[in-house]
């Protein structure tokens, strides 16, 4: 074999960082607390040996998506990690500087444990993250803001579930539908928002994880009693919506697949943590026009991208046409270049307008085609 040929069937750098990553990620998680807490013995006072193993778990956490990161070719969404991390963690009280101390701890771990040829891919990675981490937001503007033009109805509805009053919300919601509002303006100016601001609000710590799993639910009954006033005409068009294995959050595509149903779709709604053998199997057996793929949270990326490329290996020329949505993907072009999907939407309004959109240019791609 001749020394190009051995060189073009290497695995990229990145893929084998990302399998060394992922094979020692706790032995790595340890070496990092081991040094930061050797270097700072203020942490060992400050932490106490149940804060230490915390600590390690954290690490652990923050090397989860690193890996993730990685493996999407996206230093940023690393930056973006931290940047989350850093309001997450100064919001229970826990001192900025500690987190810097573990970036530092682990750009020194990987640089004098991971294999040679992986150090300086590491260091991509990790550095913009401790550059920016000074910089980078303490606390979030609210998602419920000035230009939204159903603002005060949000903010209403948000507050009745705060107050555990989500009859009183629901109500609210329901007399505006029957005084017009509709099923889009409701999902796109009131509940996406407020569930976003949800996450804020727990994220900063102002609300606990009780609370927000009670707006939640609160919601996903609100969906389901607005859902028997729109019915659609339907069309020979069908969906299939998932969320990829490990992903939990599904309101976002529980909201899609009713705003699909209303336009006419034929939408079977699988929800979360669907595996994706299953999901192959069945797209196998039962065919669909369209695969609508949400994930919210940015460590199933991995499966996102297995998924997709799942599903083009079973029709390499025909497949379903493919949409993505959610957190993990809307405020980084990197990940949607990455993931390849056919379409992607920031929201569930846009949600439809796009699905529609790729249904209509395939079909007249099979016209042309005779």
């Amino acid at each position: 074999m001749s020394p190009l040929k051995k060189r073009t069937n290497r695995k990229p750098i990145r893929s084998v960082a990302t399998e060394w990553l992922n094979s020692n990620l706790q032995s790595v998680a340890g070496a990092i607390t081991a040094k930061a807490f050797a270097r700072d013995r203020e942490l060992q006072k400050e932490y106490g040996e149940l804060g230490r193993r915390k600590y390690e778990e954290d690490t652990a956490y923050h090397l989860h998506y690193l890996s993730e990161a990685l493996a999407n070719n996206s230093p940023k969404m690393f930056v973006e990690y931290v940047g989350w991390a850093k309001i997450m963690l100064c919001s229970r009280g826990i001192a900025l500087k500690n987190l810097a101390q573990n970036l530092d701890a682990m750009a020194q771990v990987l640089q004098l444990k991971s294999p040679p040829d992986c150090r300086k891919i590491f260091a991509r990675f990790i550095g913009p993250a401790s550059a920016q981490l000074q910089k980078l937001p303490e606390t979030l503007p609210s998602f419920i803001d000035a230009g939204n033009p159903l603002g005060e109805l949000a903010d209403s509805y948000l507050k009745s579930l705060l107050l555990l009053k989500k009859e009183e919300a629901i109500s609210l919601m329901l007399q505006k539908i029957e005084s017009g509002l509709t099923i889009g303006e409701l999902f796109r100016f009131v509940i996406y928002p407020v569930q976003q601001e949800v996450g804020r609000l727990w994220q900063e710590n102002r609300i606990n994880v009780v609370q927000e799993h009670y707006c939640t639910a609160a919601t996903e009954l609100l969906i389901s009693r607005v859902k028997r006033r729109f019915v659609g005409v339907h069309r020979s068009v069908t969906a299939l919506a998932i969320c990829p294995d490990g992903e939990e959050h599904a309101l976002g595509l529980k909201m899609l697949a009713d705003l699909l149903e209303s336009d006419g779709w034929m939408v079977a709604y699988m929800g979360q943590k669907c595996p994706v053998a299953d999901v192959l199997k069945l797209i196998r057996t039962q065919g669909t026009d369209l695969v609508a793929i949400s994930v919210a949270t940015p460590l199933n990326l991995a499966g996102t991208k297995e998924l997709i490329s799942g599903i083009r290996a079973l029709y390499p020329e025909h497949a379903p046409l493919i949409m993505v949505g959610g957190a993990a993907v809307n405020s980084n072009p990197e990940i949607r270049e990455h993931l390849e999907a056919d379409g992607w939407a920031a929201d569930v309004s846009e949600g439809v307008d796009v699905a529609n959109r790729l249904v209509a240019a395939r079909k007249r791609e099979k016209a042309v085609q005779g």
